[in-house]
């Protein structure tokens, strides 16, 4: 993909892709059963838990969609936020690095939304910016519900398979 392009063009671009790419790991690799998942933050990987196999691969944290954290901007309340991986208290340097890619280009594009650390989105906003982080870093996106009111958002590659 052109990444000198219109920005929004080429986050939707990016979108359809993660798309394409997130239904072929399901029809591949059941990617719609798994039953567990676990990151090694030290390791700097995630294993799938699938029906008949274990996958295990490189991760990167996007970021993570909160209810619990409103913030005002410009004068408007926004009840769902958007935590950019880069900086994030919970998330170890070495699963920052797709972020802070996403953060440059964002700095390039001049687009405040990829820039600022904390950011009014929704879940569609935020698979958005996990799509563009599968484009800018290289990967397939994968989001999960961490706690009632929060979802992480990252990015999978070079996954190794075993049978259970």
């Amino acid at each position: 993909m052109n990444q000198t392009q219109d920005p929004y063009t080429f986050m939707q671009k990016a979108y359809e892709d993660a798309r394409t790419g997130y239904e072929a790991n399901v029809r591949m690799w059941h990617f719609d059963k798994v039953k567990e998942w676990a990151i090694d933050p030290i390791a700097g990987t995630i294993t799938f838990t699938l029906p008949t196999q274990i996958a295990t691969g490189p991760v990167q944290v996007i970021g993570t969609l909160s209810k619990d954290d409103p913030i005002e901007l410009n004068g408007r309340a926004f009840s769902t936020t958007f935590m950019w991986a880069w900086g994030h208290p919970s998330v170890p340097e070495s699963l920052q690095e797709a972020a802070y890619v996403i953060k440059d280009w964002g700095e390039k594009m001049g687009h405040p939304l990829l820039t600022n650390h904390i950011v009014p989105a929704d879940e569609s906003t935020a698979t958005t910016f996990m799509a563009l982080g599968a484009s800018l870093y290289g990967g397939f996106t994968y989001e999960v519900e961490t706690a009632p009111t929060t979802r992480m958002y990252m990015i999978f590659n070079d996954l190794r398979f075993k049978d259970k």
